[in-house]
């Protein structure tokens, strides 16, 4: 695994969209490179910065109490 297939693939291995041998590998790699292992920490970060935004609160609605035909 060289630096340049870890940056091609950590986006796919943040939204865990590879198979688990793929993960192993890239994980391995950050465990001994701290600029991938950097990179892969903040585009974890990026990532739920992203889930949280697209969260939506439905707290607010309530259902109708009367059966609308």
């Amino acid at each position: 695994m060289t630096c340049r297939q870890f940056h091609r693939e950590v986006d796919s291995l943040v939204r865990g969209d590879l198979p688990l041998h793929e993960q192993e590998a890239l994980q391995a790699h950050a465990s001994t490179c701290a600029s991938c292992s950097e990179l892969w920490e903040d585009e974890q970060r990026l990532q739920k910065g992203i889930m949280a935004q697209n969260a939506v609160s439905y707290t607010h609605l309530t259902l109708p109490t009367k059966r609308i035909v």
